[in-house]
């Protein structure tokens, strides 16, 4: 039965054949059209961020540290990745935009700026349920990096170290003005 279903399939594949050359002819190459949409990547961040948010979960990236334009602690960096905590309680100030993500978090003592290109990021999850999404870069160019991006992150910096300077007069002015205490010490 195999062998005469086999035999079928050939002898209407090699009749065919010259019919298919034949039309093949006369077929018009369709030109491939270039795709002027941006990148769906931060819509879907922004997306999946809201949804862990809303499901009471803990929102983390997962970053290529090594890639043109991100801005994170180095010590932190693991074979060339980092992971990030990107919760309304774990950072302040977070912008996801259409070629960047930019907020400030503390890492020990320190406040630092951090920036992301969205290219950088390799997937959004959530750390309950690992529930979320990896992303791959077809554009395997990793040298991509345009002046939008570099604006975006120097303007992501200046805002950044300025609301620093902020906070750093502000501690100054409560320190010197700090009021001595109404507490006793009893032993």
């Amino acid at each position: 039965m195999i062998n005469w279903l086999t035999k079928l399939f050939s002898r209407f594949f090699k009749k065919n054949e010259s019919k298919l050359k034949q039309q093949s002819n006369l077929l018009i190459p369709i030109p491939k059209q270039e795709n002027n949409m941006t990148s769906i990547r931060p819509y879907l961040i922004r997306a999946f961020y809201e949804w862990i948010s809303d499901n009471h979960c803990t929102p983390h990236l997962i970053v290529d540290a090594q890639l043109k334009g991100v801005v994170v602690p180095q010590e932190y960096v693991s074979n060339g990745q980092i992971v990030l905590d990107i919760a309304e309680d774990a950072v302040d100030n977070l912008e996801i935009t259409a070629s960047s993500i930019s907020f400030e978090a503390s890492f020990g003592e320190e406040v630092v700026a951090i920036f992301l290109p969205i290219r950088s990021i390799l997937a959004i999850y959530s750390l309950e349920n690992d529930e979320g999404m990896s992303f791959v870069d077809h554009n395997d160019d990793s040298s991509l990096w345009d002046k939008q991006d570099q604006s975006t992150l120097i303007h992501s910096l200046d805002k950044a170290s300025s609301k620093k300077i902020k906070s750093q007069k502000k501690s100054l002015i409560t320190d010197s003005e700090a009021k001595p205490s109404h507490l006793t010490i009893i032993k």
